[in-house]
């Protein structure tokens, strides 16, 4: 194919498993077109010899079982474990703060403006229900593909709330502001940021790290803030950690978050809807 990879700053291409059958080599073939990626066939070559010949920071690996980013730092694929665990929570009578700071209920319309994993997402659509509408902004192509895939073909036994409010999820390939400036007035009901790709955890193991290449570590502008609480209908939240000077910078109504909890979630009211704590 030849492309050059489409995220900035970072060359990568796409290639399968070892010994893939028919039906994986033309995924990866259509996830390499998908992505305007480079398509290399595997072969016996193990990543570290793709790495190095190719000169790339990152591979896309297509198999039977999942589509995933390998780099230096590890492996990142879908898995909803987060989200199905704040479910379980909230199906257990606990509060959930980003539903609170929210103020969400059945039938609500939430775009979130930074997908990242879909964890947030997830539990918006669970809570927001069938009668709900979730869409995702996501302005990697890559995370926003595999995280696609991931919420239309991820299957578990057990899980069926959790894989019924994982389908409901639309995903959108692009950058938030952009998005967000073609949306007539008032299209949703709460519109969310999560810009905590930025920040890493020290110590931490985890996908969200492995992703930090990819991912846009730009801090949440005024502007986009503006956008949104012209969209928005009710609320416009946003996600930090407790230090953070984000919500000083951006002038939020109020804050949410528990007591002891390292994130809090900053609320802008839009005209003089819902309660404040």
């Amino acid at each position: 194919m030849g492309n050059r990879c489409a995220v900035s700053h970072l060359s990568c291409l796409v290639t399968t498993s070892y010994r893939p059958d028919v039906r994986v080599q033309d995924q990866a073939i259509q996830v390499a077109r998908k992505l305007k990626l480079p398509f290399v066939d595997r072969g016996k070559q193990s990543l570290e010899h793709i790495y190095s010949r190719y000169m790339v920071a990152g591979v896309v690996v297509v198999s039977k079982v999942k589509t995933s980013y390998h780099c230096p730092h590890g492996e990142f694929f879908f898995h909803p474990d987060k989200s199905a665990m704040r479910i379980k929570e909230i199906k257990a009578g606990k509060t959930d703060q980003m539903i609170k700071a929210m103020d969400l209920h059945p039938g609500c319309s939430i775009v979130d403006c930074t997908l990242g994993l879909a964890t947030d997402a997830i539990v918006a659509s669970y809570v927001s229900g069938t009668d709900g509408k979730v869409v995702g902004i996501e302005s990697s192509p890559i995370i926003s593909t595999l995280v696609e895939m991931g919420l239309k073909s991820y299957e578990q036994q057990g899980k069926k709330e959790v894989i019924e409010a994982m389908r409901r999820v639309r995903v959108l390939n692009a950058e938030h502001g952009q998005y967000l400036a073609h949306l007539a007035p008032d299209s949703f009901d709460v519109v969310y940021f999560d810009p905590m790709f930025r920040k890493a955890k020290l110590g931490a193991r985890c996908p969200v790290d492995r992703l930090r290449s990819l991912a846009d570590h730009s801090p949440l502008e005024r502007v986009s803030i503006e956008l949104a609480l012209q969209v928005a209908r009710r609320r416009v939240v946003m996600k930090e950690t407790r230090t953070s000077k984000e919500f000083d910078r951006l002038g939020v109504d109020f804050v949410v978050g528990g007591k002891h909890s390292p994130i809090q979630y900053g609320v802008w009211v839009v005209g003089s809807e819902g309660n404040i704590w």
